[in-house]
């Protein structure tokens, strides 16, 4: 660096003597004082260039002391550390999940009891006016507590409010689960629940609880109604 701004100013004092040829209208002490001021100029070059390079070095220390530690810190954490593996088998992670773990939104539901298994477990049942247990059921409890297991609906207790509940439907578009009626009677009503095929499903004071078919002349003759509440 010093070569180049010594090279520079010679340069430049030839440019400057140039003018005066062979220093003719020069004298001496001029061109002494020429060279002295010359070599003024490049001791404050110098200086210049030293003050530079240690204001770059100091520069470059407070960066470097700031950026050392977060660097090294960094360095230290990518050796420490390794990358979490699940060496599990897939299989064993399943087969060890409990049934307690599975949403109950997708676990599996048994099915609604059918009206034959309703009818399996009560069959024989026998009746009993006002009876609402396995000693005695009555033909109205009998088919609230049905639905009650089969559709999940609450129906009235007595037949007369049963008869009034949805809306009437002719014996030949009967399906299962329409409430039948009958007329047992001048003041008496029975009901029970139709099962298709002229058959239904009712407690008998007869026969307990039981199915029927409406090709019994009894039955048929005493039919009264067809009302369908899904």
């Amino acid at each position: 660096m010093k070569l180049q701004l010594t090279r520079r100013l010679k340069r430049c004092l030839s440019k400057v003597l140039s003018v005066y040829p062979d220093g003719c209208d020069m004298s001496a002490s001029e061109q002494g004082f020429m060279h002295n001021h010359a070599f003024v100029v490049l001791f404050c070059a110098e200086v210049e260039m030293v003050k530079i390079k240690w204001a770059l070095f100091f520069c470059f220390r407070q960066k470097w002391l700031k950026v050392f530690p977060l660097a090294a810190v960094l360095i230290l954490a990518g050796c420490s550390s390794k990358p979490e593996t699940n060496d599990e088998p897939v299989e064993k992670t399943l087969a060890t999940q409990t049934s307690s773990q599975i949403p109950s939104s997708i676990a599996i539901q048994p099915p609604p009891p059918s009206f034959m298994t309703v009818y399996q477990s009560w069959k024989g049942t026998p009746y009993r006016l006002g009876g609402t247990t396995r000693s005695g059921i009555d033909c109205s409890a009998f088919v609230q507590l049905t639905y009650s297991e089969v559709y999940k609906r609450m129906l009235p207790r007595t037949t007369s409010e049963q008869s009034r509940i949805g809306k009437p439907v002719p014996l030949s578009l009967a399906k299962k689960g329409d409430l039948i009626f009958f007329r047992t009677g001048r003041t008496l009503r029975h009901v029970g629940i139709y099962m298709g095929n002229n058959a239904f499903l009712h407690a008998s004071t007869s026969q307990g609880v039981v199915v029927s078919s409406l090709d019994i002349p009894y039955w048929r003759r005493a039919f009264w109604q067809v009302r369908r509440l899904q």
